[in-house]
C-alpha cells in the first residue's frame, strides 16, 4: 500500500512538471514526463491521472500541429472518460478534438464534435463550458463564413457571461462579435460592440485585452474609411503594449499605419510607415522573423481559406494578408522565458518573490494562469486538483485553491485583477 500511495504521488508529481514545461513551451520534455506519468498510472490503474495524461498528450500534438497523434490521444482519453462516467471530461475532450479537427480541414466533423459536447454541458446544466463551447463554435462557424449562426452561438455565450457576471469574458466575447460583424460588413455594429468591449477593459484595468480591442476597432474605422481615426487606435493599442513591455509588435504597428495611409491616398506616408516596419525588422534580426512556417500543407490550406473567405470582392488584398499574419504571430508566438518572471511581479514585491524558490515560481505562475482562464474560483479548482479530486470522499477544491494562493499571501481577487 505504501509503495502504492509513492507511485501515486511520483506519478502526480511527474505529471504536474510536464504541465510545467508545457506552459514554458518545451513541448518533448512535457511530453516524455507525461508519457512516464501515464504509464504509472496505467499499471496502478489509476483512470483519473490516466485520463490527465491522456488530454495533455493530445494538447500538446495539436500545438504541435501533429493533429492525427493528437486525435488518437484524445480517442483513447474520450473513451476512458465515457468508462469513468465522467460527463464533464467528456465534453471538454470532445470540444478539444473539435478544435483539432477543424485546424486539419475536417470541418463537418469538428462542428460535430463540438454540437454533442455542447449538448453534454447543457445535459449537466453547467453553464460556464456551455459558453465556452458556444463561443468555440462560433468561431469556426465565422471561419467558414456562416456569420448568422457564428453570431447567434456568440451572442448566446455572452448572454451566458453576462448571467454569471463575468465581466472579462464579456468584453472577449463582445470583441469577437465585434470582428465577425465587421467580417459580415455591419461596421455600425460592429464599432458599437467594440466600443462596450473597450469600456469594460478599462472598467476592469485589463491593458492587454484593451490593446487587443483597439486594433479590432482601428480595423473596423479602417473599413469604414475613418482613416484618422483607425490610425489613433492603432497608436493607442501600440503605447498600451509598449508601457507593458510587450515587444515584438513594432513591424506589426508600423505595416498596418502604412495600410492605413495607403488605404487614405497618402502614398509618401505609406512608404515611409512601411519603411520604418522594414528597418524595425531588421533591427530586431528577424527578417520577418515569422518566415518559418511551423504548420504543415492543412495549416497552410487553412490560411488560405481563411483569407479567401474574408476578402472582399473575391480578392485577397494586403489588408487581409497582414490580418493573417498577425493572427498566425499570434498563434505561433514563442513563450517568453520572462514572462511568467513579470506575471509575478506585477502580484509580488521584489523581497517577497526573492524568498519563493524557482519551483514554487514556476507552480504558482502555472496557476495563476489558469485562474485568469477560470470564471471562478470553484471552475479553477476543478482544473487544477481534477486528478486528485477523484481520490477524496469530499472535494473542496475551492478552498484548497484559496490556501494555495494565501502561502504566497494571494487571494482570488489578488490573480484575477
Amino acid at each position: 500500500q505504501e509503495m502504492r500511495e509513492r507511485r501515486a504521488h511520483t506519478g502526480a508529481a511527474l505529471l504536474n512538471q510536464g504541465e510545467i514545461e508545457k506552459l514554458q513551451g518545451r513541448f518533448e520534455i512535457s511530453k516524455k514526463l507525461i508519457q512516464e506519468a501515464l504509464g504509472m498510472a496505467k499499471i496502478q490503474n489509476d483512470h483519473p491521472t490516466e485520463l490527465s495524461a491522456l488530454k495533455l498528450i493530445g494538447s500538446i500534438h495539436h500545438i504541435k500541429g501533429t493533429p492525427q497523434e493528437a486525435l488518437g490521444a484524445y480517442r483513447q482519453a474520450l473513451e476512458l472518460s465515457r468508462s469513468m462516467g465522467v460527463r464533464f471530461q467528456e465534453a471538454i475532450i470532445l470540444g478539444d478534438m473539435g478544435s483539432t479537427l477543424f485546424e486539419s480541414g475536417a470541418h463537418q466533423s469538428a462542428c460535430a464534435h463540438i454540437e454533442e459536447a455542447m449538448a453534454i454541458a447543457k445535459e449537466i446544466g453547467n453553464r460556464v463550458l456551455q459558453a465556452k463551447l458556444g463561443e468555440h463554435m462560433g468561431l469556426i462557424l465565422s471561419n467558414q463564413g456562416d456569420f448568422e449562426k457564428s453570431l447567434a452561438h456568440l451572442c448566446h455565450a455572452l448572454s451566458i457571461a453576462m448571467e454569471l457576471g463575468d465581466r472579462r469574458y464579456e468584453a472577449n466575447l463582445r470583441g469577437n462579435i465585434a470582428i465577425v460583424q465587421r467580417m459580415r460588413g455591419d461596421h455600425e455594429e460592429a464599432l458599437a460592440a467594440i466600443t462596450l468591449a473597450l469600456g469594460i477593459d478599462r472598467e476592469l484595468g485589463n491593458r492587454v485585452s484593451e490593446a487587443r480591442h483597439l486594433r479590432v476597432a482601428a480595423q473596423i474605422h479602417l473599413k469604414m474609411a475613418s482613416f484618422d481615426k483607425a490610425i489613433d487606435h492603432h497608436n493607442a493599442a501600440h503605447r498600451i503594449e509598449t508601457d507593458l513591455g510587450i515587444h515584438g509588435r513594432q513591424t506589426n504597428h508600423f505595416g498596418y499605419i502604412g495600410l492605413v495611409h495607403k488605404a487614405k491616398g497618402s502614398l509618401d506616408l505609406a512608404i515611409a510607415s512601411f519603411n520604418q516596419a522594414i528597418v524595425s525588422d531588421r533591427s530586431s534580426g528577424t527578417r520577418w522573423g515569422e518566415a518559418h512556417w511551423q504548420g504543415n500543407f492543412r495549416d497552410l490550406n487553412s490560411s488560405i481559406t481563411r483569407m479567401a473567405t474574408l476578402a472582399p470582392g473575391g480578392r485577397i488584398s494586403a489588408e487581409v494578408v497582414a490580418e493573417e499574419i498577425e493572427r498566425l504571430r499570434e498563434l505561433w508566438a514563442e513563450p517568453s522565458e520572462s514572462s511568467g518572471e513579470e506575471l509575478l511581479e506585477t502580484l509580488l514585491d521584489a523581497d517577497k518573490l526573492e524568498t519563493i524558490d524557482l519551483f514554487d515560481r514556476l507552480q504558482l505562475h502555472a496557476v495563476i494562469k489558469v485562474c485568469r482562464e477560470s470564471a471562478t474560483l470553484s471552475e479553477a479548482g476543478r482544473k487544477l486538483f481534477g486528478t486528485s479530486r477523484e481520490k477524496k470522499k469530499t472535494a473542496n477544491d475551492a478552498d484548497r485553491l484559496r490556501k494555495f494562493l494565501a502561502r504566497f499571501g494571494l487571494s482570488w481577487q489578488d490573480v484575477r485583477a
